[in-house]
């Protein structure tokens, strides 16, 4: 009776496992980033929020609010600010280049931060995600 050799198998298993758990390795760390970046964007839009809100009078508050949010991140692609009242909104959009995706061919994904801050009655700040 002929005996084979077993030595290499697991090699071979490796072998074909291991491009799977390089793609979902690069997957978990491009939606970790993507995640980051819209926390890093929704605290930015927090912190101009809280600025315009606490500057309403202010003669230029627009510019200010602007060069504050550009401060944080230049790479932010669309600055929408909209003050009325004592209302404040504020839509950032960016765009944000992911490894994997490049790969097969999606340039960027679209990460967006859209909050709207308030003064209610009792001179309280309320900011909300919209």
């Amino acid at each position: 009776m002929i005996k084979l050799d077993n030595k290499g198998q697991v090699l071979v298993l490796f072998v074909c496992l291991l491009p799977i758990i390089l793609l979902i390795s690069i997957l978990v760390i491009d939606i970790t980033n993507i995640y980051g970046e819209r926390e890093k964007l929704d605290g930015i839009n927090k912190m101009a929020i809280s600025y315009a809100l606490d500057n309403l009078n202010s003669d230029n508050l627009k510019q200010e609010v602007n060069d504050l949010i550009l401060l944080n991140d230049k790479e932010i692609g669309e600055i929408l600010i909209n003050i009325e009242g004592n209302t404040v909104e504020i839509y950032l959009e960016k765009y944000e280049v992911a490894y994997l995706a490049s790969s097969i061919n999606i340039k960027a994904f679209q990460v967006v931060s859209h909050y709207k801050g308030i003064i209610d009655n009792t001179d309280k700040k309320i900011i909300r995600r919209r």
